[in-house]
């Protein structure tokens, strides 16, 4: 009995140890932490500082490592810390209608429509002319200019002969005085004078302004020449451009609200057309406006601002435009998946208003988007190397290369100084403690631990950092104390004491001494007394 006990626990115990050595050796699960190797450390404050193995920052600040968490190489794992200080945020995409207002500039001109070309309609001179410059006003009849002209002294004779015959050649002759391009008003004088007019007045058409003037006195014309045109002022037009890419968001749109600068007059004009087809200079769409001018006060030239209401028909996912990136090749976004793990998701966008963007195809309602930071999340990735360029260049354009910062000294390390700084906002930079190298011209600027100081702080192409320039606003307050015979204290960065028999120096390294022999090596030389010896320093 004893012996079949025995057997049946060392099966079952056998049968655990066999199970516990397929399962990870224990029922607790494994830890795959201690398995898991980093890809590379990287600087936190620049992306593309990457270094194989541990080290410190161009800035004295520990590499991070990063991680795969899967081989998909759209995501990325950043250490929460390295989050904190990079201030990554993100914020939930919601549903709703985009409702913005879209602005077209443009200016006013004449209305196309509106213009009369004035010419002759038979060859002759140009005897006196009535509107001497460009720019004048004329109402409908008046006088523009004489022109002599054989073929229409001809036509008036005809016309005259006429006068005795039936009323049907007189009817014809009348009408090829017309067609010549002489008035009924000028017609009706030939018939009660019977008198021929050498010199036929050519009179304007409709009222307007000469917007241009192509003849002189004694000029030969022909049937073929402009001799003047004629601008409606009443009405102007205002061709205003959008975008090409808006071109969509215009068809329900009816009416727009417009300014004219010069005037500082705001009303409401019907939308009246939208060409179809594109500016080809701009690359723009062209949309054209009816502007009364009955008072005359707008000009053609003046700029003016349409602004046409838009409301979105259908509910869209809505994030800030800040979170969108975009490159040219593929809109994508930076989606949190969990803390400290980011995946880069492509989008299809619609309309934005200048703050939020439409966005169609990729995410959902709900999804957390990175809003700031998501250009070096989406540099990890490695989805798209040209980006690292692309943040180059918004750096260089965006960010100062150097700023003022406030901060507490806190001492010297490897010919570094520690400065304890308040946060950067132009760099994104939080409050921290960091060592900083000083250029030449501040590298003897004497400093105590614990001085409130202002530094200016220079950004290299490199990614180094170096103090420039340093103001001490509040010095420390150093502690009075006593010096005997046995006892002196020496300054070096940091204090030290000793007394008459044994000195302790530090010059990076420290050596003991004793009473009889003192050799010391230091930038100053400080007097002692009987006791001790001369310190000798560089």
């Amino acid at each position: 009995m004893r012996i079949f006990t025995a057997f049946l626990l060392g099966s079952v115990l056998g049968a655990v140890i066999l199970y516990s050595v397929m399962h990870g050796g224990s029922g607790a699960p494994a830890d795959n932490s201690a398995a898991k190797k980093p890809l590379y450390w990287v600087a936190p404050m620049d992306p593309n500082y990457r270094r194989d193995q541990p080290g410190k920052s161009p800035m004295g600040m520990d590499l991070v490592p990063v991680y795969e968490e899967q081989a998909d190489a759209s995501e990325v794992s950043i250490n929460p810390q390295t989050v904190q200080n990079l201030g990554i945020s993100s914020s939930p995409a919601q549903s709703g209608k985009l409702q913005y207002a879209l602005t077209a500039s443009g200016s006013l001109q004449y209305r196309e429509d509106g213009l009369e070309h004035v010419h002759s309609r038979v060859a002759g001179w140009v005897e006196k002319l009535q509107t001497r410059s460009q720019g004048m006003g004329v109402r409908k009849g008046d006088v523009l200019l004489y022109l002599y002209s054989l073929e229409l002294i001809n036509a008036q004779r005809d016309f005259l002969s006429t006068l005795n015959n039936d009323a049907s050649m007189r009817k014809s002759a009348h009408s090829r005085l017309n067609a010549l391009g002489m008035d009924d008003m000028d017609i009706r004088t030939l018939e009660n004078s019977r008198q021929v007019q050498e010199k036929v007045a050519i009179r304007a058409r409709q009222a307007g302004i000469i917007s241009a003037l192509n003849v002189r006195e004694g000029m030969y014309v022909m049937p073929a020449s402009e001799m003047m045109t004629i601008a409606d002022d009443k009405t102007l037009w205002l061709i205003a451009e959008v975008y090409e890419s808006q071109r969509s968001q215009l068809d329900n749109v009816r009416e727009a609200r417009i300014n004219i600068d010069g005037l500082q007059q705001t009303f409401n004009a019907p939308l009246d057309f939208i060409y179809p087809e594109l500016e080809n200079s701009s690359r723009s769409v062209r949309l054209r406006f009816v502007i009364p001018n009955n008072k005359g006060d707008a000009m053609p030239g003046m700029f003016a601002e349409a602004t046409l209401n838009i409301r979105a028909d259908e509910e869209h996912i809505l994030i800030p435009r800040q979170s969108l990136i975009r490159d040219g090749k593929q809109d994508r976004v930076i989606r949190q998946l969990a803390e400290g793990r980011y995946a880069v998701v492509p989008v299809k966008t619609g309309n934005s208003d200048g703050v939020n963007i439409e966005i169609l195809q990729g995410i959902n309602a709900g999804d957390l988007i990175v809003n700031r930071g998501q250009f070096l999340l989406d540099s990890e990735t490695n989805l798209d190397a040209a980006l690292a360029k692309l943040n180059n260049q918004q750096a260089e354009t965006a960010e100062p290369q150097n700023v003022w910062v406030k901060g507490v000294f806190q001492g010297m390390e490897n010919n570094r100084a520690r400065i304890e700084h308040e946060a950067i906002p132009e760099w994104q930079w939080g409050s921290m403690s960091m060592l900083f190298s000083l250029d030449k011209n501040v590298a003897h600027t004497p400093l105590n631990a614990g001085d409130q100081i202002e530094f200016c702080l220079d950004k290299h192409e490199d990614g180094s950092y170096s103090i420039s320039r340093i103001d001490i606003k509040k010095p420390a307050q150093a502690a009075n104390k006593a010096v005997d015979h046995s006892q002196h204290k020496m300054q070096q960065h940091e204090t030290a004491p000793m007394d008459h028999s044994q000195h302790n120096m530090q010059q990076h390294e420290t050596a003991p001494m004793d009473h009889s022999q003192h050799n010391m090596q230091q930038h100053e030389t400080a007097p002692m007394d009987h006791s001790q010896h001369n310190m000798q320093g560089h």
